[in-house]
């Protein structure tokens, strides 16, 4: 009987479970509501849909030759409001701005935006809206700064933003980018960013994958991923120290010489043919390029006459053609010319061919050939190419390579243009008049010069690296001629050194105490209206370094009054010429002191040392270290081991610990606040030049990846 109770209990049971069962389903699957949740389960069921998201492929990196970013990528993020009150999420919960006043009120001041402009933009008619320039790009910290208002209705759009965290950095060799929301990449817009934009751009992929009715991804349900093939990384020939210095230098003379202006410059390896230096100015910061900036890149796309630079062409070609003479002399006086029988000749008295006379119209009597150079005779140079004749003239000015364009590294020159057609315009050619070139042009040409008379391409890209490490491009040494013999070369080289030792002569304020460099000046009247200025002038320099075996060349220049305050401009120059020196080893042996303060120190390995091993090892050094952290380990380095520091640059050492504080940065290089941000991967935004004289962030505060630093230079 008992038995019988208890089977009958238990049917009942599964009789009633059953009936709860049937009932659930039913309603699950027919209204769509569970029973004992009493939530709507077709609407959590219309949730789980296939997603897609892009895979952003990383835009390849430029560096220096040292591996120094110039160019890269970060993550940024566009502020979106959602007004559309039909946009809820489960339980009819709004996921639209309720408060717009409190929104705005709290939002705006986080964006720098004005409150009553923000809560004008929440006002319109739309599902939903952004906030122009003050709402895109935003920081990490913004984001998550908003995210804690915990505000409905406002979301995020990932986007990505180029920074150059070297400012004006070659600008108008490197270039700018800008970020295509709708193909969700960065394109280059100018110089290297758009010349290799197909090598940087790299291939964004997708994931395809189910997310729940919360929004939440489910987990192991990533139906298909094509992964993203980041951009190759563009290695430079550039190097920091010397390239900053060039900027430098520009910033200085303008600063003592403000009626100047339209600077350019670029420094050479004479061997090689690699550019370390290239710039101009005015130029642009890419970090906020502006309209009314020229983009040009002058070096390449410009056209100037070089004036007497020129010359040391007209003396290679005298010697190398075997019409120069060292014991030869000739009168100073102005040079008449004459032409007859398709020639040129020096004429006793003024002739309607014209008449050429020495700047200012100095006539000193009785000259050398190599005192003409020093002191740059006009009529010196007539008398050469008098002696040579034009068609002779004209196979070394070809030699040189003035009448064709350089196609270097996906740049093309502009072509040196010339017409010798009249005697006054062959005459005019032997001192750099009648005569354009190019940045370009020079470099290539004064290669020849320096070295044994065997010419070489300039080029700017020393590498393309892949994502994977995988070298697909080196930049070489291309030899494009030798228009010149060893011995000629040689000889010019010596009339250059003579013009920087001689008193009195034009190079002579050009000499410095820590390497024994060879020069030659130039002065050219502008053609302004179709007419030569009488006012404005073009000064340029060429300098090469060392003398006893020439390494590098310098070429700087600018515009300006025709006054000799400005011919005698030097100070600049010189000091970058102290930092070249030095980069290169180029120092005389007879002078072991380095003036200005500067002096060439290698680092020391300090990466897996602790703290006492490094102050130990620079006790007798006046290297002064800067420890980031509160570790008891270097664990990163900069500048890196085996490098050498010039004109005090700080060492930076990364310690095992994350607890970074705030550093003194007061009297920081842009290269010293460069390489805090390389080896902290702390954000740092400048303004100015120079040495830092204001910080944004108290010194001692304690940083975060998401910090962002300020710094003012002057």
């Amino acid at each position: 009987m008992k038995q019988s109770v208890k089977l009958t209990s238990f049917l009942v049971i599964i009789f009633l479970t059953l009936v709860v069962l049937i009932t659930n389903v039913f309603s699950v699957s027919v209204p769509g509501y569970h029973l004992y949740s009493q939530k709507n389960i077709k609407e959590a069921a219309n949730s789980f849909d296939l997603q897609r998201s892009t895979l952003r492929a990383r835009r390849g990196n430029i560096l220096d030759s040292n591996g120094n970013i110039i160019a890269s990528d970060s993550q940024t993020y566009d502020l979106v409001a959602i007004l559309s009150k039909n946009r809820v999420g489960i339980n009819n919960v709004p996921a639209y701005v309720v408060d717009k006043d409190l929104t705005a009120q709290q939002i705006a001041p986080i964006i720098n935006m004005d409150v009553d402009r923000f809560r004008n933009i929440l006002e319109q008619d739309k599902y939903q809206v952004e906030f122009g320039l003050l709402g895109r790009n935003l920081s990490l910290s913004q984001k998550e700064a908003i995210d804690k208002l915990k505000l409905p209705g406002i979301e995020f759009i990932k986007t990505y933003k180029r920074q150059y965290p070297l400012g004006n950095f070659a600008s108008n060799l490197v270039g700018y980018s800008t970020y295509n929301q709708e193909k969700q990449l960065t394109y280059g817009l100018m110089g290297v960013e758009k010349n290799y934009n197909k090598e940087l751009i790299g291939t964004n992929g997708q994931r395809i994958y189910q997310k729940d009715y919360h929004g939440y991804i489910i987990d192991d349900t990533t139906i298909q991923e094509s992964p993203a093939i980041n951009g190759a990384d563009i290695h430079l020939t550039l190097d920091q120290s010397i390239q900053e210095a060039l900027e430098i230098s520009f910033a200085e003379a303008k600063d003592q010489y403000p009626e100047t202006n339209n600077y350019f410059g670029a420094v050479m390896e004479v061997k090689t043919g690699k550019v370390v230096a290239w710039s101009q100015s005015p130029s642009f910061d890419p970090n906020q390029p502006a309209q009314e900036i020229m983009y040009l890149n002058y070096g390449v796309e410009g056209s100037f006459e070089p004036g007497s630079t020129f010359k040391s062409f007209t003396y290679a070609a005298a010697i190398d053609s075997g019409n120069y003479s060292d014991e030869e002399l000739f009168d100073t006086k102005p040079f008449y010319i004459g032409y007859e029988d398709g020639k040129i000749y020096r004429a006793e008295k003024p002739t309607r061919h014209g008449v050429v006379s020495n700047a200012n119209g100095w006539n000193k009597g009785m000259f050398t050939y190599a005192d003409g150079f020093k002191e740059s005779s006009n009529v010196g140079t007539a008398e050469l190419v008098t002696k040579m004749g034009t068609d002779v003239w004209q196979s070394y000015i070809d030699a040189f390579g003035f009448s064709k364009v350089i196609t270097t590294d996906r740049l093309t020159s502009s072509k040196g243009q010339y017409r010798l057609n009249r005697p006054i315009e062959v005459i005019n050619t032997s001192f750099g008049q009648g005569v354009t070139v190019n940045v370009l042009q020079m470099l290539q040409a004064y290669s020849a010069i320096l070295t044994d008379g065997t010419m070489v391409k300039p080029y700017f890209i020393d590498k393309i690296v892949q994502d994977d490490g995988q070298i697909t491009y080196e930049g070489k040494t291309e030899i494009v001629g030798k228009p010149i013999e060893a011995t000629t070369a040689q000889k010019v080289q010596d009339l250059m050194r003579y013009c920087i030792t001689e008193k009195g002569s034009t190079c002579y304020r050009l000499a410095i105490d820590s390497s024994e460099v060879m020069a030659k000046t130039g002065t050219a009247q502008i053609v302004i209206d179709g007419k030569y200025s009488t006012d404005i002038a073009l000064t340029n320099f060429a300098i090469g370094l060392p003398y006893d075996n020439p390494e590098v060349f310098l070429y700087w220049g600018f515009q300006g009054p025709m006054s000799s305050i400005v011919n005698n401009k030097r100070d600049a120059i010189r000091s970058l010429l102290q930092v070249i020196a030095m980069k290169y080893d180029a120092n005389n042996d007879n002078n072991e002191e380095i003036t200005n303060d500067a002096e060439i120190t290698k680092i020391p390995h300090f990466v897996n040392h602790s703290l006492d091993y490094v102050n130990t090892a620079l006790s007798t050094s006046k290297i002064s270290p800067i420890f980031l952290g509160k570790g008891d380990q270097v664990v990163k380095q900069l500048p890196k081991a085996e490098e050498t520091i010039i004109n005090n640059q700080k060492v930076f050492l990364l310690t095992n610990s994350d607890e970074i504080l705030m550093p003194d940065m007061s009297g920081f290089s842009l290269k010293d606040v460069n390489n805090f941000w390389i080896l902290t991967g702390i954000e740092i935004t400048t303004q100015g030049s120079g040495q830092v004289v204001e910080q944004s962030i108290p010194v001692g505060e304690k940083l975060s990846k998401t910090t962002k630093i300020h710094v003012k230079l002057k």
